[in-house]
């Protein structure tokens, strides 16, 4: 059986930090966003779970976790045709705009 690059069960991974840090506020509305559409029945926990794996080791491991879940769910949007790759990237430079970032 191939191993999943979310897989890292008896692997070496080095050192972990278990310190608590603050969850800032995009990873709150990402998160937010992300539990209306499941109690909204237009997204599944299982299909998140699915599009962060399919992201390949590489990006994968680049990202952090609210990085791999906010770049699955616009997998998952697209995926779905709930919204295309340019309604996406214009919504987004309108929230940068609004925000200074």
């Amino acid at each position: 059986m191939t191993r999943r690059v979310h897989d890292i069960g008896g692997l070496s991974v080095g050192e972990i930090d278990p310190s608590d840090y603050a969850v800032e506020t995009w990873q709150k509305r990402i998160n937010a966003t992300f539990t209306t559409m499941i109690f909204g029945n237009l997204l599944r926990l299982d299909e998140l779970r699915r599009a962060m794996e399919d992201l390949g080791a590489e990006r994968y491991d680049r990202l952090e976790y609210f990085e791999r879940q906010t770049q699955g769910f616009v997998d998952l949007l697209i995926e779905k045709g709930v919204l295309g790759q340019a309604e996406i990237e214009s919504r987004m430079a309108e929230i940068k705009k609004r925000t200074g970032g």
